[in-house]
């Protein structure tokens, strides 16, 4: 829903100019209606999911109501605090109502007729990709902030123009305020997402250091909160006049490389939130770590220089930067075509060495060609002297492919800790030679 609206509103941005031209809108009817049928289609998911335990789908309803209420105070928001108070006492339980009813009505659409198991989900597997997805489309929305260089268009921090973040009129969100606006928002939803995560760990998750990993992260996205507020104004302080901020593009940079390392951790949390993981043989104490483990670390460590590269050519606009960024781009694709390949090819009779092998080698080659196209779009716009639609599309995506990228390599790294390491560990080493002499002169 958030990303459905974003994209809705996304000409207010694109066509106003942050004070008087709105541009064209998307008619508020046509907002509600897509609204309406994402959380009908996710109460049909829910009913074919839960097999008749309606309570289940409202608990669904209430988590989405609530937090749809973070963005509920910009579209209902007065002037003064007593009408916000006497709408809010109207919107807040009719917005809650409202989002439990439809979902309800999609779930007893989904519903099967007949009596059926309930299928086996790995909840916290889910849960944690849930967060990722909207970190995912956090670092979207924040690559639209960089392209339309709309950084500064909010010039203090945590309010937004004197206003309360969460109540800022959705009507005065148009030009470079609704990126950054937008921005904002998205990482709210983030932040509550990943203490909702880490107090779920808290109360389910056996394994300490799990349940401990699960609070760095929700520092993590706290901390990054903090650098993209400093980012603005350079120092904690509500006021509005330029002459008392200090914006910094250092830091910039450095919430923007956080974003993706705060992302590699919730990686690592769905990696180790799997069954797969779990029923996995554990390493033995002073086993050696094989050399692909290194390579495949190796491998993370390289994508995200490259992405530090990039987010310091996309802040600064120096040509040495894209020259630096081009030019280890040659690095981290050889590397990691190296990697992906020998995972792909070389199992050692675990499925999910190769699927992830697989899957890094297309988004090898997928970002390769974005990063093609990105280099063009910059070159053609460069004459045009202020940001253009299309090269700020093609950059975000290229930097958005560039997480998931990073994400896939830190996957794979997991696995070959994880199964490789495993796997030698249950079986004696001379064992398993013997097997590979045995397999090898049998096919000879």
């Amino acid at each position: 829903m958030w990303v459905a609206g974003y994209l809705l509103r996304l000409p207010a941005g694109l066509a106003g100019d942050g004070a008087t031209n709105a541009g064209w809108m998307v008619p508020s009817g046509v907002v509600f209606g897509v609204f309406a049928a994402i959380l009908m289609a996710a109460g049909w998911v829910a009913g074919r999911t839960f097999c008749g335990c309606p309570h289940r789908v409202w608990k669904a309803g209430l988590v989405a109501g609530a937090l749809n209420l973070l963005v509920l105070g910009s579209v209902v928001g007065r002037e003064t605090s007593q009408d916000l108070m006497r709408v809010a006492l109207l919107w807040v339980p009719a917005s809650l109502l409202a989002t439990v009813g439809v979902m309800e009505l999609g779930a007893r659409l989904g519903r099967p007729r007949a009596a059926t198991a309930e299928r086996a989900i790995e909840w916290q597997f889910a849960l944690v990709c849930v967060v990722i997805a909207a970190t995912l489309a956090l670092l979207m929305v924040g690559g639209t902030v960089t392209g339309f260089q709309a950084g500064l268009a909010v010039v203090d921090w945590p309010n937004s123009f004197g206003y309360n973040m969460f109540l800022y009129p959705l009507s005065k969100m148009t030009g470079g305020i609704y990126f950054e606006h937008a921005h904002r928002l998205f990482g709210s939803l983030v932040g509550l997402c990943t203490l909702i995560l880490a107090v779920h760990l808290q109360m389910r998750e056996s394994r300490g250091w799990v349940r401990r990993l699960g609070w760095v992260a929700f520092v993590m996205v706290c901390v990054q909160g903090l650098m993209g507020g400093l980012r603005v104004t350079g120092k904690l302080t509500l006021s509005q006049d330029p002459s008392e901020t200090a914006p910094s593009i250092a830091l910039a940079v450095a919430h923007g490389a956080f974003a993706q390392l705060f992302l590699s951790v919730l990686v690592v949390l769905a990696v180790i939130s799997t069954r797969r993981w779990r029923e996995l043989p554990r390493a033995t104490a002073g086993q050696t770590v094989s050399s692909d483990f290194v390579a495949s670390a190796l491998l993370v460590g390289a994508i995200f220089t490259q992405i530090v590269l990039g987010a310091i050519f996309r802040h600064y606009n120096h040509t040495t930067g894209l020259y630096l960024h081009l030019g280890f781009a040659v690095v981290v694709v050889l590397l990691g075509c190296v990697v992906a390949i020998r995972a792909w090819m070389l199992d050692d009779g675990v499925p999910v060495l190769p699927a992830a092998g697989d899957w890094l080698l297309k988004m090898i080659g997928l970002q390769t060609a974005m990063g093609f196209f990105a280099l063009i779009a910059i070159q053609w716009t460069t004459s045009a002297g202020k940001p253009v639609a299309g090269e700020v599309l093609v950059t975000t995506g290229h930097q958005t492919m560039g997480a998931i990228l990073l994400g896939s390599a830190v996957m794979l790294a997991m696995w070959r800790g994880r199964v490789v390491v495993g796997a030698a560990a249950a079986a004696p080493e001379p064992v398993a030679a013997s097997r590979r002499v045995e397999a090898a002169l049998s096919t000879n």
